[in-house]
C-alpha cells in the first residue's frame, strides 16, 4: 500500500484530504501533520511515496518543504493544493518538477483523477525498483539486499520459458497482466525467460497461468512452459527457487505445446531403463528386426517423456548413438538417410521433432526391407489372420499397424497392393459374410448379430448390410438365400 503525507496548517483542510482518500477507497495510507517543519521531521525518519502539501504556511512554506523533501527522497510524488491567488507559488513549484496542482476547495473528481495518475506512476516506479533488486539477486549474491526491502507484490512465483524469443515485459501491457493476476510483477530475464510474481496460490495460480498461456498463444502466437511454485520467505530461498525453476523451464524441449507444470512434478527416475532400451533398439536393428526395433524406439521415447530431468543434449546424444549403431547394418540410400537424420537431430529444438525424425528413419528402413520379394506378402498375411480372428472386436488400421510395426499409411498401401482391396472394405466384407451366415443358420436376433460381427450401432449395421446386399438383414433372413 502507498503512503501519503498530508501537510497543511489548517486542520479542516487536512481532515478533508483524509476524508476524500477514504471516501474514494484509495489504497493509500495517510498521515497528516501541521506545517512544513513537522512534515520535514517526519520525512527524515519515515519513507513516504506521496507528499500532499499546501503552499502558504507559516515558518516553513510549501516551496521550502518541497525542496527539502526532494533532497531526502527524490522519487517522491508531490501534489500542491492551494487557493487560486497562490498560483505564482504553484508555478514555482512546477519548475521544481512538481506535476500535480489542485485548487482549494478541492473538486472530488479532480482529486480522484490526480491520485489515480499518481498511483500509476508510483506503481511503475515501485515495479522498476523491485525489478532492479531482483536482477541483482539473480546475477549476483544480493539476497541480503532483497531482504532489506518491503516487498510490495505477490510472493508466489511463476517461471515462463518461451519456445521462441519473446520479450514479455516489452509486449505485455500492465493492463493485460492485472486482468489475469492479483498483485502482479513481471520481470524479463532474457528473450526466452520471464518471471511473474503474484499473490495467487496453488490451484488458483496454476489456473491463472493457464489463462495467461492461452492469451499468449491467441494474441501473440507464442507458446511457453509455465513452472509454478509456492511462496518464498527470504531472498536466499527465492534465489534458489529461481535457479531451479529456470533449469526446469529449459526442458521446453520435451513439450510440443504450452502447459503449466509444478516445480516439484518432474520425475528423476528411469535413467537406467532408458539406457537399456537404447541397447535393445541397437540389438534388434543389428539382427535386422527392423519392425521390432522401431517399436522399441517408441518405447524409448515414451520413457524419456516420463523422465524430463534429462538435458536435451543427452537425449540428442542418445538418439545419435542409436542411429550411428544402426548405420553399421544398413547400406546405400538408408545409410545416406541416416546421415541426414543425424544432422537434423543436432539442430532439433523440440522433443516432438526429434521423435518424428527417428520414427521417419525407422519407417523408411522398414519400408525398404518390406519392398524386398515376399516381405510385403508376409505382413499382409499376418494382417488378414488378425482380421479373421478379431473381426468381432473394435479393430482399426492404426491398431494393427502398431502391432506389425509399420506406419498406417504404408500398411494401407501394402494391403491394397497385395489383396487388391482396401483394408476397411476387406474388414467390412468379412463382417458382413459372417453376419449372413448367422442370419441364415441361427435364430439370433438382428441386434445380437450386429454385435457379434463387430458393430455397436444397429442402425449403421443395417444400413451397411443393405448397401452391400441390396436388402435389409430381416429381408435376407426371410428370403433364406
Amino acid at each position: 500500500m502507498l503512503k501519503m503525507l498530508v501537510v497543511d496548517d489548517e486542520r479542516i483542510d487536512r481532515e478533508g484530504i483524509l476524508f476524500l482518500t477514504k471516501n474514494k477507497e484509495l489504497p493509500i495510507s495517510c498521515t497528516a501533520v501541521n506545517g512544513g517543519e513537522a512534515a520535514l521531521q517526519r520525512l527524515s525518519g519515515e519513507a513516504f511515496d506521496i507528499l500532499f502539501t499546501d503552499i502558504k504556511m507559516p515558518v516553513m512554506d510549501g516551496l521550502a518543504l518541497i525542496e527539502n523533501a526532494l533532497n531526502i527522497a527524490p522519487q517522491l510524488e508531490v501534489v500542491v493544493y492551494s487557493a487560486f491567488a497562490d498560483f505564482e507559488y504553484a508555478r514555482r513549484a512546477m519548475s521544481m518538477g512538481v506535476k500535480n496542482y489542485l485548487l482549494k476547495p478541492i473538486n472530488p473528481d479532480e482529486f480522484l483523477k490526480t491520485m489515480e495518475d499518481i498511483m500509476g506512476r508510483c506503481g511503475e516506479n515501485m515495479r522498476e525498483t523491485h525489478k532492479k533488486i531482483l536482477l541483482d539477486l539473480i546475477y549476483s549474491d544480493a539476497a541480503d539486499l532483497f531482504d532489506g526491502i518491503e516487498w510490495q507484490f505477490g510472493k508466489s512465483l511463476l517461471c515462463l520459458s518461451f519456445f521462441t524469443p519473446f520479450m514479455a515485459d516489452a509486449l505485455l501491457s500492465q493492463e493485460e497482466l492485472d486482468a489475469l493476476f492479483p498483485d502482479v510483477l513481471l520481470l524479463t530475464i532474457n528473450e526466452y525467460t520471464s518471471l511473474l510474481f503474484s499473490s495467487a496460490r496453488g490451484a488458483e495460480l496454476r489456473s491463472r497461468a493457464g489463462a495467461l498461456l492461452e492469451h499468449l498463444e491467441k494474441k501473440y502466437d507464442v507458446m511457453a512452459i509455465a513452472v509454478a511454485d509456492g511462496e518464498f520467505v527470504s531472498g536466499a530461498e527465492l534465489q534458489s527457487n529461481i535457479e531451479a525453476m529456470r533449469a526446469m523451464g529449459r526442458r521446453s524441449f520435451f513439450y510440443q505445446k504450452s502447459c503449466v507444470i509444478e516445480a516439484t512434478s518432474l520425475s528423476q527416475d528411469g535413467g537406467e531403463n532408458i539406457s537399456l532400451l537404447a541397447e535393445e533398439v541397437e540389438r534388434l536393428f543389428e539382427q535386422k528386426e527392423f519392425g521390432n526395433a522401431g517399436g522399441k524406439m517408441e518405447e524409448l521415447f515414451e520413457e524419456i517423456e516420463k523422465n524430463k530431468s534429462m538435458s536435451s543434449l543427452y537425449v540428442k546424444h542418445l538418439c545419435m548413438r542409436v542411429l550411428e549403431s544402426c548405420m553399421k547394418t544398413v547400406e546405400g540410400p538408408e545409410k545416406d538417410e541416416a546421415q541426414k537424420v543425424l544432422q537434423s537431430i543436432i539442430l532439433s529444438d523440440q522433443m516432438g521433432k526429434l521423435r518424428e525424425l527417428c520414427a521417419g528413419f525407422f519407417d523408411k528402413v522398414e519400408q525398404s526391407e518390406n519392398a524386398k520379394p515376399d516381405a510385403g506378402k508376409k505382413v499382409v498375411r499376418e494382417v488378414i489372420s488378425i482380421i479373421h480372428s478379431e473381426y468381432r472386436q473394435d479393430i482399426s488400421m492404426d491398431e494393427i499397424a502398431r502391432r506389425v510395426y509399420l506406419s498406417p499409411n504404408y500398411l494401407s498401401y501394402l494391403f491394397k497392393k497385395e489383396t487388391g482391396t482396401a483394408f476397411m472394405k476387406y474388414l467390412t466384407n468379412i463382417r458382413l459374410e459372417k453376419a449372413k451366415e448367422l442370419l441364415r443358420t441361427t435364430p439370433v436376433k438382428i441386434g445380437a448379430v450386429c454385435e457379434m460381427v463387430g458393430y455397436t450401432n444397429i442402425s449403421y449395421f443395417c444400413m451397411v448390410f443393405k448397401n452391400h446386399f441390396h436388402m435389409s438383414p430381416l429381408e435376407y433372413r426371410e428370403s433364406k438365400i
